[in-house]
């Protein structure tokens, strides 16, 4: 009968702060060892810390073995900076049979963030990569508002230490027949679950991305941030877990005051809606956006069974890089002229073991194996998977891994799944290889609600072609090849009537999103932005020229 150990409660080391104060060029990291049942093996469990730069490996921390019988440890360190903040876990046992079942190591960042959780299973020697990217996390202190104040304003909150579906919010919400606002607790149904509020960005704070969070109890939803509509979906597929997120541009808020909207289905219920902003800065280039379920590994240790381990069907990436505007002209030929512009850093990859597979599913019904790449290797373990987002093709909202042989110490690699926001502003990405720019493309649909019979031309030809589709509309698309201003001149005409419109894209900066008519053309500016942003438009023709901005729904551009 095997002699217990004594199981010692771990200290709340991250209520006190850290022990250790680490420098610039530092992080810090703690690492707790817990041993089995027995601790007859623990003289034979250590660990190493290793570091990469420019494919050369270095030790930068040494852990164990423990020779003090019965002891559980938290080992603290100041690990030197990687490019990345990537880093690897080596868990040896000299043995050579792996770790006693019951064994494990935690591994926690600053404030006790939980990024990996797992074991030597088996063998002398199992390597796991992890991230110390969490500095993005929404559990830290920047860039997460609550409605806290009577002003309605969305406050920075202080450090965080509990869950999603453990915060307590309160809501603001405007009704079109009760303009004021009403404070609402969380929990409380709304009859009309429409949620407005204001937050404020302190000057020369940025942000390269975005993430809205809901509870996951909605059937549709619609996101607007300043009067633009940056997220919208009706008949939602369930995650299964309570804390929903998309991610979006920055772009979408600037600096000072900022509004949301959150406009949620007629069902009885209160959402909780959360706002998460990942920080841009002029070193970061291109910003890791951790997944919601990072302690996975955690299953593989107590199960032993790869297969049940990493169903990453759960995890919900989504990537909106579309921006959609529709006109009203009262001539005699168009009822409305809607535009989509796109801009995609189409790059998504992974890492996961080479007798692994990955497949990816627009809707969590229809499921399609990920690219994979071979070249360049990455080691001789791991093998990295893409998806390239095309013109044509969303990207896959849910990712999961297959086993495909379940052999060896390669099955216990914790896969990787993970988006890069990149900010086009900074001149070298981190992966220069595989940050593929697919260009300014733009596509045009002009409805008419006219008899078939009209003709149309254009000057100079669109380089995609312009064709009419089956309920008479003109449609096509254009590419932005650089300089100031392109233009393009679109005829329609019957046996009666004939007019002309002009299309432009224009090279413009502005600090604030609005549109304005000048010189008879409707212009759209961008938030700090020097791109080619949207179109100019001018009708004329013997109707006279009125224009008229019906409506206009954007959805800022999202950068990977």
């Amino acid at each position: 009968m095997p002699v217990l150990c004594c199981t010692l409660p771990l200290l709340l080391l991250f209520a006190l702060g850290n022990s250790l104060a680490c420098g610039e060029d530092e992080v810090y990291i703690s690492v707790f060892k817990r041993n089995s049942a027995t601790c007859f093996l623990q003289t034979s469990e250590s660990f190493l810390i290793q570091g990469r730069w420019n494919h050369t490996t270095k030790t930068l921390a040494k852990g164990g073995p423990l020779t003090e019988f019965k002891a559980n440890k938290t080992f603290e360190f100041c690990l030197e900076k990687t490019v990345d903040l990537v880093y690897d876990l080596v868990l040896l046992d000299a043995d050579g049979d792996g770790w006693d079942d019951g064994a494990y190591v935690e591994v926690r960042g600053e404030s006790g963030f939980l990024c990996f959780k797992g074991s030597c299973l088996s063998g002398s020697k199992e390597t796991y990569r992890f991230r110390m990217t969490y500095i993005v996390s929404p559990y830290q202190t920047w860039g997460v508002f609550s409605v806290t104040s009577s002003e309605g304003l969305w406050k920075e909150i202080g450090q965080s230490t509990v869950f999603f579906d453990s915060f307590d919010r309160d809501f603001i919400r405007e009704d079109e027949n009760r303009p004021e606002y009403i404070h609402e607790v969380t929990g409380e149904p709304s009859t009309s679950n429409f949620f407005v509020n204001r937050f404020y960005i302190p000057e020369g704070n940025g942000f390269a991305a975005l993430e809205l969070g809901m509870t996951n109890d909605f059937v549709s939803v619609r996101v607007s941030i300043n009067n633009i509509a940056v997220f919208e979906e009706s008949n939602h597929i369930s995650n299964h877990q309570n804390y929903y997120r998309v991610l979006v541009s920055g772009e979408s808020v600037h600096e000072e005051l900022n509004t949301i909207i959150f406009e949620f289905d007629d069902g009885l219920h209160m959402n909780n809606v959360f706002l998460y902003g990942y920080p841009s800065s002029s070193d970061s280039r291109c910003m890791y956006i951790p997944s919601s379920n990072v302690v996975s590994h955690s299953l593989l240790v107590d199960s032993h069974d790869a297969s049940l381990a990493f169903d990453y069907s759960n995890e919900y990436f989504y990537f909106h890089s579309r921006q959609r505007a529709s006109l009203v002209f009262n001539n005699s030929f168009f009822d409305a002229f809607t535009m989509n512009r796109y801009d995609v850093y189409d790059y998504l990859f992974a890492y996961a073991p080479r007798n692994w597979t990955v497949s990816g599913s627009h809707d969590g019904k229809t499921w399609k194996q990920v690219n994979r790449e071979d070249e360049p290797p990455v080691d001789s373990v791991l093998r990295r998977y893409t998806y390239t987002i095309s013109e044509n093709e969303e990207p896959y909202q849910f990712y999961r891994y297959y086993v495909i042989d379940n052999k060896g110490s390669s099955v216990t690699w914790l896969p990787e799944f993970f988006p890069y926001v990149c900010n086009r502003g900074f001149e070298k990405p981190l992966f220069p290889n595989h940050h593929l720019r697919l260009g300014f493309h733009s596509n045009f649909v002009a409805r008419s609600s006219l008899p078939r019979g009209v003709r149309y031309s254009v000057t100079p030809p669109l380089p995609e072609g312009v064709g009419i589709d089956e309920e008479g509309s003109l449609f096509g698309s254009f590419g932005y090849e650089g300089g100031t201003v392109q233009f393009y001149t679109i005829t329609a005409e019957d046996e009666a009537h004939r007019e002309e419109f002009a299309i432009s894209v224009e090279l413009r900066e502005s600090y604030d999103f609005d549109s304005n008519i000048v010189n008879n053309r409707v212009v759209y500016y961008n938030y700090y932005a020097k791109i080619p942003f949207f179109v100019l438009f001018t009708a004329f023709g013997i109707a006279g020229v009125v224009i008229l901005v019906a409506a206009m729904e954007m959805v800022k551009l999202f950068f990977m």
